[in-house]
């Protein structure tokens, strides 16, 4: 049992012995007098009660003591006192103070070592006379020239960079695993690199990560970016211009064009079945499977055809699930098979599907816009044509 000591802090009467009967413990531990008893006889309330004793006694332990310096706990209640019991190891109130201020400096300098080794890893890159967008395939100038037209922002210093995808509106790319295809092979190729000079201090850890090896990641749709020609309005608008010509000539009969075009409709049409099944509280897994689905279906039908299509598995889907009672992932696990029977019944049986217009929650994203206004040149007709179905 803990033993307490009492300091009275005061001469009268009535308050020591109030203090005194509050604090009393019988010999197996228990309290010699209840709470509420104590409250009639004083005519206190009993919330008010602890802190009438406390401006009469100061109660101390000698089981209730500081983990760093060791002082007593001065005990504000008898819960007080249970607490510190069941909780060894409090800190006393300076004590606490210097051990918050003692982190708060440690966070910032682990913070400030974390700044340091992101800045190593991805540098401010300085203006390369050698660098030129001639040198990037297709999907590359695409998703660079996404960036310029749908990225390029003034900083409070006046000087142009380049936004996060995730802050893009019309949306970078269909679909988020696209987008991290195009940036990260953007970045890899030499045509644009992640700038964590371009965040604020603060906000470095939001997009950038220090292992513990001292190497750096970053997230692809989180970071800012930057391109090595030098940050001037003049030179990034000079880079959109050539990146836009070189775009606009090429060559839309070629393979990288058809590979791009079927790319992007991929993931459209998972933007679009997502967003159905979404609706019904299932997710939906873009892997290896899934694109040889929708592809599959791109052989025989446009982009806005296979909408239509996936209305349809949605539906009966939907229907299957809540009659079988089987479980959401089981029901997204379904979903390409389903795809796939679909498309083959449509080809063998001759059914006419009737194309889908874009839906409204799943706009267009600045990648298709490139593709089908300034690679294939076919405008909005590009969503009801059949990939690669007007190629020579």
């Amino acid at each position: 049992m803990a033993e307490i000591a009492l300091k009275f802090l005061t001469e009268d009467a009535v308050e020591c012995e109030l203090g005194r009967l509050y604090w009393a413990r019988e010999d197996d531990g228990s309290w010699s007098h209840r709470v509420k008893d104590l409250s009639e006889r004083f005519g206190v309330s009993v919330s008010k009660l602890p802190e009438r004793v406390g401006i009469a006694v100061c109660a101390t332990s000698g089981e209730c003591r500081c983990t760093d310096c060791g002082a007593t706990h001065i005990l504000h209640s008898r819960n007080h006192l249970l607490t510190m019991l069941k909780v060894p190891g409090m800190r006393c109130a300076d004590c606490a103070d210097l051990y918050a201020k003692r982190r708060e400096d440690e966070r910032k300098q682990a913070e400030y070592r974390d700044r340091l080794c992101v800045l190593r890893a991805f540098p401010e890159l300085d203006a390369d006379p050698n660098w030129s967008p001639r040198n990037l395939s297709l999907p590359h100038r695409v998703a660079l020239l996404a960036l310029l037209r749908g990225g390029t922002r003034t900083g409070e210093d006046g000087l142009p960079y380049l936004a996060a995808a995730e802050c893009m509106d019309p949306p970078f790319a269909p679909t988020q695993e696209l987008s991290l295809s195009l940036l990260s092979g953007l970045y890899h190729s030499g045509g644009a690199a992640p700038a964590p000079h371009l965040h604020a201090p603060n906000a470095i850890g939001e997009a950038f990560v220090c292992e513990p090896d001292g190497s750096a990641t970053y997230y692809v749709l989180r970071a800012r970016w930057q391109i090595p020609v030098g940050r001037s309005h003049d030179r990034y608008a000079s880079v959109l211009a050539n990146v836009e010509s070189l775009v606009a000539h090429e060559d839309h009969f070629g393979r990288d064009a058809l590979e791009l075009w079927i790319t992007i409709a991929t993931h459209e049409c998972i933007q679009y079945l997502r967003a159905r099944l979404n609706e019904h509280d299932l997710d939906l897994l873009c892997n290896e499977r899934l694109c040889q689905a929708v592809q599959h279906c791109l052989a025989f039908y446009s982009t806005s055809q296979v909408m239509n299509l996936e209305w349809s598995v949605v539906r009966d889907l939907v229907a299957y699930r809540t009659r079988k009672r089987i479980h959401p992932k089981h029901a997204s696990n379904l979903v390409p098979v389903r795809l796939e029977s679909y498309a083959d019944r449509a080809a063998a049986n001759g059914w006419d599907v009737r194309p889908y217009r874009r839906d409204w929650y799943c706009p267009q994203s600045l990648v298709s816009q490139l593709l089908y206004n300034l690679v294939l040149k076919y405008g909005d007709t590009g969503f009801d044509l059949l990939p690669g179905a007007h190629q020579p």
